[in-house]
């Protein structure tokens, strides 16, 4: 019940996201605010599929039976921890990146309201990496007492359709 709530939420942000696109290009916005509208739609489209068709669940499955396989599963605590950390590097390096991008290169509230949606979609697709390959110290963590994936998946799609409506909003006003 709470795949199909998010999955709604995914396809309102999807909807969110092709207005802004659909205003960037009528307006004649910089090229790239349509790619990210565009791109934007097309990772939460991907999110409802992986939601709906459940392929999450499907790719912990195969890697816990992978590690079974492999005779690995008494060392799940350090084939994750490698596993987390690449992904804590990777998010580590995307986060400086994109700061460092967005210091240099988002000049008024249009370039920022793209670059707070692109940043919640790089939070979400890294959220989504860490949900597969969590298998037991990072599931206490992500589905515990506070559900931290919750709140960080409910965080992170919110941002992008508020970022999408605001967008709008600034593109279509009339000076």
């Amino acid at each position: 019940m709470l795949s199909l709530a998010a999955s709604a939420l995914y396809a309102i942000v999807i909807a969110a996201s092709l207005v802004a696109a659909f205003a960037a290009r009528a307006r004649r916005q910089r090229s790239w605010h349509l790619a990210a509208w565009l791109g934007l739609a097309v990772l939460f489209a991907a999110l409802v599929l992986l939601r709906v068709f459940t392929v999450e669940e499907f790719l912990r499955g195969e890697l816990r039976a992978f590690l079974v396989e492999q005779e690995m599963v008494n060392q799940r605590r350090s084939v994750q921890g490698l596993f987390v950390a690449a992904v804590l590097l990777f998010a580590a390096a995307a986060a400086f990146l994109g700061a460092r991008r967005a210091a240099s290169r988002l000049r008024g509230r249009r370039d920022r309201a793209v670059g707070a949606a692109l940043a919640a979609g790089v939070f979400l697709t890294l959220l989504v990496g860490l949900r597969v390959i969590s298998l037991h110290a990072t599931d206490r963590l992500l589905f515990g007492p506070l559900k931290l994936n919750w709140i960080g998946d409910l965080g992170a799609t919110f941002a992008a359709l508020a970022a999408a409506v605001f967008y709008t909003l600034i593109v279509t006003r009339r000076p």
